[in-house]
């Protein structure tokens, strides 16, 4: 099993098997340490799972593994909606158009120190990690 940190529930888990492609949800216990592998999260009404598997990073989207190197990924704004694309090996694993985030109050250093958009939107933090090899090797040397 993996377990996955849950975008925007600190206290809320997920643990996944890759050969079943089974994912369950679990409070963390109080005061629990658990080193994660990745992180789980919605993109419009798409779960998106990204996680580090026997030493490379993976994408599981839609019931289908994919290497994340290699992915591509596209994000453009258009007015109040971003769309979002992944392709992997010239096939499409996502092209979706979502909401932008509302973030209140803003972001600022005094008041949200450390904290960037990426905190709020998902896909941004996956197109920003995805395409940026420094990144990416932060990503496997940190998850379990």
């Amino acid at each position: 099993m993996i377990t996955l940190r849950v975008r925007g529930a600190f206290a809320q888990l997920a643990e996944f098997d890759p050969d079943s492609k089974r994912i369950d949800n679990r409070k963390r216990a109080p005061g629990e340490a658990v080193r994660t592998s990745g992180w789980i999260g919605r993109i419009g009404n798409d779960e998106v799972l990204f996680y580090k598997h026997g030493g490379a990073l993976y994408l599981f989207i839609r019931g289908r593994t994919f290497p994340a190197n290699g992915t591509q990924a596209h994000l453009t704004a258009q007015g109040k909606t971003r769309r979002f694309e992944l392709r992997h090996d010239g096939d499409s694993l996502l092209d979706l158009t979502y909401s932008t985030p509302t973030i209140s109050p803003p972001i600022n250093d005094v008041l949200s120190p450390g904290e960037s958009e990426e905190d709020y939107d998902y896909a941004l933090f996956l197109k920003n990690v995805l395409n940026d090899p420094a990144r990416m090797a932060v990503c496997l040397e940190a998850w379990a």
